[in-house]
């Protein structure tokens, strides 16, 4: 009988010094990484900010050697890291120059750049769809061409001073939808006008999962909650522990799966969650006393076959139907920080450290590759990594609408 699991990290940050100039080195385990031979030419795409430059950063997917790096400088990208697309690489800029770009996915070369004049929430990230871009700023939600750059329509919150900014948006049919903290709008993708928005009383503080005409939020101490695209209630989860924050939810295997942080007297915690996606029972719950550091961020990926927890220096495997410890792989030193959620392809699941990118087989938490960014002095930042395979398909992060 088949165990599915699904791929969870729990982020844990700490900061500290590394060296200035960029030059990747790739450690290679005998261990197999691609029995189905789908990654092969692929590429592991990801950003990483600097006190003084960003760099979006593409390598082999099954070696880890540096394949093309594009700097950008006087930039802070979103810590939601990139879109992949149609042979572009999309990513977003935050203060001080809130930027679009896009990157030609092969070379990396920059195609098109538009400046918003707003500002950008650091977790957000694009969404891709028949030719256009998806970007949520801090006032509005754009729509943009994505062959040009050219903005074909822009909605904007009057009143987002007070509700914060905005997530990442998800498109699902003709229709975007896009949350702050205290409205979730659904905006028609044609005209950009908008079809409904809810104000009630729960608390849009991540972005919205969509699976089979409903839509799963994790607001901050509400717990689960469930609608269909049309706004009707279905159901809501209570946590069972007052939270300081959630993680956007995230599906597989018929079940929702979110984390929140808490406080267990002076002691941190976080509990994962696994709840049955039609009736909102609760079928699994797991405890882990190092919370992540961003606990907003949407943590949770699936590849229908392995749940990873994420703390500090560990990256664990939870059985999806049930939460059971299956393995777990520890860096090589507590100084490799996992920052980011995994993303899986193939036998192979990537992660972001604090100053590299680690490959794991996924069947057995063996070690495949590192690699590291070099002399890298000034490094605040690396986003969760994109795979992009040899035949244009893109496989991204939980924490990207793109999952959707």
């Amino acid at each position: 009988m088949k165990i599915k699991l699904i791929l969870i990290t729990l982020l844990f940050a700490s900061c500290y010094s590394c060296k200035k100039d960029i030059a990747t080195s790739a450690t290679v385990s005998s261990s197999t990484i691609d029995e189905a031979n789908i990654l092969k030419g692929g590429l592991v795409i990801f950003t990483a900010d600097y006190d003084s430059k960003t760099v979006v950063h593409a390598v082999d997917a099954i070696t880890g050697a540096s394949k093309w790096i594009r700097e950008l400088y006087d930039e802070n990208l979103t810590l939601g890291g990139p879109c992949v697309a149609n042979g572009m690489v999309f990513v977003v800029s935050t203060n001080p120059s809130p930027h679009v770009y896009a990157l030609d996915a092969k070379k990396g070369v920059q195609i098109w750049k538009i400046n918003l004049n707003e500002n950008i929430y650091s977790a957000s990230c694009p969404f891709y769809k028949d030719g256009y871009l998806y970007v949520a700023s801090q006032r509005a939600i754009y729509k943009i061409d994505a062959n040009t750059g050219a903005k074909i329509w822009y909605l904007r919150d009057p009143i987002t001073s007070d509700n914060g900014t905005f997530n990442s948006p998800v498109v699902i049919n003709e229709t975007v939808y896009c949350n702050n903290n205290k409205k979730l709008y659904a905006v028609d993708i044609n005209t950009g006008i908008t079809k409904w928005a809810d104000s009630s009383e729960y608390y849009y503080a991540t972005s919205p999962c969509y699976i089979n005409g409903n839509l799963y939020f994790a607001p901050k101490d509400n717990g689960l909650k469930c609608i269909d695209t049309l706004n009707h209630f279905r159901w809501t989860y209570p946590f069972s522990s007052t939270a300081d924050g959630s993680s956007a939810p995230t599906f597989a295997n018929n079940l929702i799966y979110t984390h929140t942080n808490y406080q267990n007297g002076d002691i941190p915690m976080c509990d994962v969650y696994a709840v049955n996606a039609k009736t909102g029972v609760q079928v699994w719950k797991y405890t882990l006393n190092k919370p992540p550091y961003y606990a907003r961020n949407k943590n949770e990926f699936t590849n229908g076959k392995l749940v990873f927890v994420t703390a500090p220096d560990s990256l664990i495997a939870l059985e999806a139907k049930t939460g059971i410890e299956a393995w777990s792989f520890k860096t090589p030193s507590s100084f490799y920080t996992l920052l980011s959620s995994p993303t899986s392809l193939g036998n192979a699941v990537y992660v972001s450290a604090a100053n590299r990118i680690f490959a794991i087989n996924t069947s057995t938490g063996a070690f495949l590759w590192e690699a590291g960014f070099g002399d890298t002095s000034g490094l605040e930042n690396v986003s969760a990594p994109v795979i992009l395979t040899s035949t244009g398909i893109a496989v991204h992060p939980a924490e990207s609408g793109m999952t959707q």
